[in-house]
């Protein structure tokens, strides 16, 4: 090979070179890439709802005796509503008895209800000194009786003829006072039997009223 020849091809092996020189020491290693990044749930919430408790139901309000009240709509029968009389049963007069009755009407324009025993006395006259001591009660059922305007409802009465009683102090007697089942006014019922002036000789017996 000739000389000039030679030198050329020499500077181009330093050409060369040279080029891979400068690309060995401009490249630069490829940036890794990250790993992608995971988590993981290290637990969970539960929601819990408290339970509700259901309405009690309050049961109805009721009388001393544990019974019912009067039902809605209608009021108790007493003296400005209900009127007591006493009449004579039928059968009349047994051993020593008078059977008599207390009877109750409705005077007003509106159901009323009774229920239990009348206090029951007998008089000299509508204002009169009470005879002997009041009736006593006989045991028996007291249902509520609901009275329509002009119902009625009655009490079985006994009375004891007071001739037959001893120390009984014989009077004669107008009628009857009667309170009808929490009621504090009295009415009087006019009938004219014998009572006893001593206030200590029981000569009634009275039962529930009944319909």
């Amino acid at each position: 090979m000739r000389q000039g020849d030679l030198g050329r091809v020499c500077m181009g092996l330093v050409a060369v070179a040279a080029l891979a020189a400068t690309g060995a020491c401009s490249s630069s290693p490829p940036t890794p890439t990250p790993a992608a990044s995971t988590s993981t749930s290290t637990g969970s919430t539960t929601s819990t709802k408290s339970p509700t408790s259901s309405p009690t139901s309050t049961s109805r309000p009721t009388t001393s005796s544990g019974t019912a009240t009067t039902p809605a709509g209608t009021t108790e029968c007493k003296a400005g509503t209900g009127k007591a009389t006493v009449v004579t049963a039928s059968g009349g007069a047994s051993a020593g008895h008078v059977q008599l009755q207390v009877v109750v009407t409705n005077t007003s324009s509106k159901p009323c209800t009774i229920k239990g025993y009348p206090g029951v006395s007998l008089v000299a006259g509508t204002e009169g000194a009470q005879l002997g001591a009041p009736a006593q009660r006989v045991a028996g059922p007291e249902g509520l009786v609901t009275l329509q305007p002009g119902g009625k409802a009655t009490a079985q009465l006994s009375l004891t003829q007071a001739a037959n009683v001893p120390d009984c102090g014989v009077t004669a007697a107008a009628g009857f006072r009667v309170y009808l089942p929490d009621d504090t006014a009295a009415q009087f019922a006019p009938l004219a039997q014998q009572g006893c002036s001593n206030a200590k000789v029981v000569l009634l017996e009275v039962s529930p009223f009944t319909a």
